[in-house]
């Protein structure tokens, strides 16, 4: 049992209005109930008895109460397993274009010196 069932009662019949300061008595109150004593009304054990139980002014004055149903305890609902956030993937680093090599410019031939003449 857990610890909320643990502490109700079984079903009973009880007065159908009492006084609230634990008095020994049922009271007739707003017209509901009638006078008569708790002890009567703790004595019946099944609820048809309990609803036809009448005072000597002919008042049902006993009511019967049954077990709450309890409601089934829910279970927890589990955290998702977190997934890692994905790295988004770098972009490649451009390189920079090269410059074209220029074509060597060719030395330009030497006129041929001309041979001195002798004189």
């Amino acid at each position: 049992l857990s610890a909320i069932e643990a502490q109700w009662t079984g079903p009973e019949c009880k007065c159908k209005k009492a006084r609230t300061w634990g008095a020994k008595n049922c009271i007739k109150k707003d017209g509901i109930g009638g006078a008569g004593s708790k002890k009567h009304c703790h004595e019946l054990t099944n609820p048809g008895d309990c609803k036809r139980r009448k005072n000597i002014f002919n008042e049902y004055f006993c009511k019967w109460d049954p077990k709450p149903t309890p409601k089934p305890t829910p279970q927890p609902t589990p955290e998702p397993t977190p997934q890692p956030t994905p790295q988004p993937t770098p972009e490649p680093t451009p390189q920079p274009t090269p410059e074209p090599t220029p074509e060597p410019t060719p030395e330009p031939t030497p006129e041929p010196t001309p041979e001195p003449t002798p004189e």
